[in-house]
């Protein structure tokens, strides 16, 4: 027999022989060949079992805000006004407490642009970052941007975003006096200086973008 206490702002969820049997809230218990993992209720709660098997209980689902992330989807996580996580594709759950406001921002991995709301700033955090390309085109150049392989359009100067969704490629060069490009033909284009490492199979300098799903032009620190 064990004695287990659960403080304000904790829970424990007690397993018998690894079988989940209930959860504990604030008090003192006597446990019988059971075993409590205790919890602090506060931001993500990340579950020792299959998180459908435990929501089976109602009490314990009562003290959590579950939130899904489907396919082709990236949520960016905040707690307090704070980006703490970038959540991939599945499902979450986080303790519910008066002490932290949880907010979240979807991001449509399939779209071309990046939403407008999200800033620059967010951008180039340290979470975000593995899951977006920065480009960066000079005053004196443009940029060929092709997507899947075809001609999509020219770029001006600028910073340019995009994330690792779907494969575009781009070919850079300075155009002096030109702002549109009919011809598609990658032979064609002179002074080509790659944004990213050439396309393997391929030696003439096309360059490509592994699976970003937009690209956004950004010239200040505000709203794209």
């Amino acid at each position: 027999m064990k004695r287990v206490k659960i403080n304000t702002y904790q829970a424990g969820l007690v397993f018998k022989n690894g079988v989940y049997q209930r959860a504990l809230t604030e008090g003192s218990y006597w446990l019988w060949n059971e075993t409590a993992t205790i919890y602090n209720r506060q931001g993500a709660f990340t579950p020792p079992i299959a998180l459908n098997l435990l929501l089976q209980d109602q009490e314990l689902a009562a003290m959590l805000d579950v939130f899904t992330v489907n396919d082709q989807e990236l949520v960016l996580q905040f707690e307090n006004g704070i980006l703490k996580a970038v959540l991939k594709a599945g499902a979450y759950a986080f303790w519910k407490t008066a002490a932290i406001e949880y907010n979240f921002i979807k991001v449509n991995t399939t779209v071309l642009d990046i939403p407008a709301h999200i800033e620059r700033s967010l951008l180039q955090h340290a979470l975000v970052q593995p899951f977006v390309r920065t480009a960066t085109i000079e005053s004196f150049e443009k940029a060929v941007l092709f997507v899947d392989g075809k001609y999509d359009s020219l770029l001006d100067s600028g910073v340019y975003y995009c994330g690792k969704t779907r494969y575009r490629y781009l070919l850079q060069e300075p155009i002096p006096g030109s702002n549109s490009l009919k011809s598609t033909d990658r032979k064609s284009l002179p002074g080509i200086r790659p944004l990213y490492g050439s396309m393997p199979g391929h030696s003439s300098g096309l360059p490509i973008l592994k699976k970003p799903s937009c690209t956004t032009k950004t010239t200040t620190s505000n709203y794209m």
